[in-house]
């Protein structure tokens, strides 16, 4: 897995868009209007983040459980990894719903988290959007949004 870390870029003019973004989702951005884009990025469903948790485990690892909704089953998962990212792509795989994350961004706004993670599957690809407190949790909805694109 190839992943790039981006930090916040120069801002661009982008509408009512209170957030740098990735260069790729600035003209989205100024046509849909912070409402809207965030309504598209985030919005899932099939693919549905419920609870995400996370405790200490052996060396680097930590443990991860995650409720996540699939169609209309929800499922309890668990995985042990470096992050939350990792976690989370293996208990997608297992859901059957492999991706690959291309990049990764995040900054800051209001006191939250604004992920947005480009992932890839089936040489199709697509950004999603996750924004909450945890920063990790928000990284996580994004993973979930986008993939939930692509399926």
């Amino acid at each position: 897995m190839n992943t790039l870390l981006e930090s916040a870029p120069p801002r661009a003019a982008a509408g009512d868009c209170p957030i740098s973004l990735p260069r790729d989702l600035r003209r989205d951005a100024q046509r849909m209007g912070w409402a809207a884009f965030t309504a598209h990025y985030g919005d899932t469903r099939t693919l549905r983040l419920g609870s995400w948790d996370a405790s200490v485990a052996r060396s680097d690892h930590f443990d991860y459980r995650a409720t996540i909704g699939l169609g209309a089953r929800i499922v309890s998962m668990q995985a042990s990894a470096l992050g939350p990212l990792a976690a989370a792509t293996a208990m997608l795989h297992d859901l059957g719903a492999s991706t690959e994350i291309i990049r990764v961004f995040q900054t800051r706004l209001d006191g939250q988290t604004v992920a947005l993670v480009e992932a890839e599957r089936d040489r199709r690809r697509h950004w999603g959007m996750g924004i909450d407190a945890d920063p990790h949790r928000a990284g996580v909805a994004a993973l979930v949004a986008a993939t939930d694109k692509l399926l």
